[in-house]
């Protein structure tokens, strides 16, 4: 998310704390980096909850563990599309000039 300039800091806007930085929640940040990419609200969220759950009541199941692993690999799939498009097509460039079919 720090790539996509989604912050980690906040500036307080009210109150007697008014002015300084607090820590953005990640649930806040994940909001914040779905609103433009509503197709990733969904893996996102369920990941964090799955993680959450994982840490503080849930017993971690290889089922649970695989279901996270699918909705963070599906959410990066998503995020870097383009570039996974790009890097093949220079991997094919670099065969062909290397005289491969």
């Amino acid at each position: 998310m720090d790539k996509h300039s989604i912050p980690r800091n906040a500036t307080i806007k009210k109150g007697r704390n008014r002015g300084r930085e607090r820590g953005v929640l990640l649930h806040d940040r994940l909001q914040d980096f779905a609103k433009d990419r509503s197709d990733l609200q969904r893996l996102l969220l369920a990941a964090k909850w799955l993680g959450n759950a994982g840490s503080h009541e849930l017993e971690m199941t290889e089922e649970v563990l695989l279901d996270a692993f699918d909705f963070v690999s599906c959410a990066l799939h998503l995020i870097y599309e383009d570039r996974m498009a790009r890097t093949m097509e220079r991997a094919s460039e670099v065969i062909e000039a290397k005289g491969e079919p």
